[in-house]
């Protein structure tokens, strides 16, 4: 379901959409919470201590800084990004506009697939030019503007898909995003 969304930092032009899992899914499948695609100025950030789950992330236009798992880092365009909410994170746009499509998401094994992503990349990380994973995004995305809600074996399957992809990219370009200590 679509919400305006009047978050500070949020301009017109974005989109929020919000998800309940059955109970069926919070058990066997990968399910979204929420979703959307951002336009921001330099004023949106987020900073929590837990959101209860994990956020990918894809940067369109201009850059963000991430903190996750205790380091600090600037997302530039074209790179992604995955954090794990249940840890104190943040998130921001660095400059007006930054423009970003992102899930937040669980599933049965969402741990283990974030602990081999950032193994293999950090925390974000730039994709290669030809990747299908900026689509994937957007149709999972996409799904939520039906009419109708999307069904949850469909929405798993994608993300799972999604994941899966993730798995086997690396990210050889480190000049692309600088990390530090926040």
């Amino acid at each position: 379901m679509k919400y305006e969304y009047q978050e500070h930092g949020v301009t017109k032009g974005s989109e929020l959409f919000l998800s309940t899992p059955s109970h069926l899914a919070e058990a066997l499948f990968f399910y979204l919470h929420r979703c959307g695609r951002f336009v921001c100025t330099s004023e949106y950030r987020i900073d929590r201590q837990n959101f209860n789950n994990y956020f990918l992330f894809y940067v369109e236009r201009g850059s963000m800084h991430i903190e996750d798992a205790g380091k600090a880092y600037t997302a530039q365009a074209g790179d992604m990004g995955i954090i794990n909410c249940h840890l104190p994170h943040v998130y921001a746009a660095l400059q007006s506009p930054t423009i970003f499509s992102w899930i937040h998401f669980s599933g049965s094994n969402t741990q283990a697939f974030y602990e081999h992503i950032v193994h293999r990349n950090q925390s974000v990380f730039h994709l290669p030019k030809n990747s299908p994973v900026p689509k994937h995004l957007a149709e999972l995305i996409a799904l939520q503007r039906q009419d109708g809600l999307p069904a949850e074996t469909d929405i798993s399957l994608r993300l799972h898909h999604l994941l899966s992809e993730l798995l086997f990219i690396e990210d050889h370009d480190d000049s692309t995003h600088s990390i530090s200590n926040p």
